[in-house]
């Protein structure tokens, strides 16, 4: 299993409860009322949920080539 890979899972069930969502840039994703977050990935999707994002965590961050190679 990738140690690295985080599910977070959206919907009537969670861990946390989610008080305030902003989208930033496009369409705002479905309200919630809790969020669980899992390492690796989850499958099948838990019942009740209404989306799934999934990411990795890094020590790298976003820069240009330029930047990298100083």
């Amino acid at each position: 299993m990738n140690t690295r890979l985080f599910t977070f899972a959206g919907g009537e069930t969670g861990v946390w409860r989610v008080v305030r969502m902003d989208a930033v840039a496009g369409a705002p994703l479905p309200g919630i009322p809790r969020l669980d977050v899992a390492a690796g990935s989850v499958s099948p999707q838990p019942l009740g949920t209404k989306w799934l994002l999934r990411g990795i965590t890094s020590n790298e961050r976003y820069v240009v080539r330029e930047e990298k190679d100083r």
